[in-house]
């Protein structure tokens, strides 16, 4: 169940990060895409764009894929399925909490980890 979960979510994250990057590579050949909001610029959305490829879309799929071959090299199940499930909330927990913020307005945001 956990390479499922871990493949879902790094198909998911795939889908969206590489449309930020579309939105984003078309923002430098059309700079009024972004309407004139401010948090639609590319130097805002490319680190979204970088974060959810490079880390949820990679790092989704390098976990799945870990926990495939280790169960097909080694000809047997994982002795823990809950824990290698538990992995994927931790996984999970660790991107959100690295990424909270508070909101001050609604256009405004504070990270709360520096």
């Amino acid at each position: 169940m956990a390479v499922r979960l871990f493949l879902l979510a790094s198909a998911v994250w795939g889908i969206v990060g590489m449309l930020i990057g579309m939105y984003a590579a078309a923002e430098l050949t059309w700079p009024g895409l972004n309407l004139g909001i401010s948090w639609l610029t590319f130097s805002h959305i490319r680190p979204d764009h970088t974060f959810g490829v490079i880390f949820a879309f990679g790092g989704s799929a390098l976990m799945g894929t870990c926990y495939y071959v280790v169960q097909r090299t080694g000809h047997a199940r994982l002795a823990f399925d809950k824990l290698a499930e538990f992995t994927f909330i931790a996984v999970g927990l660790l991107h959100i909490v690295n990424n909270l913020a508070v909101p001050v307005s609604l256009t405004k945001s504070y990270p709360t980890c520096r």
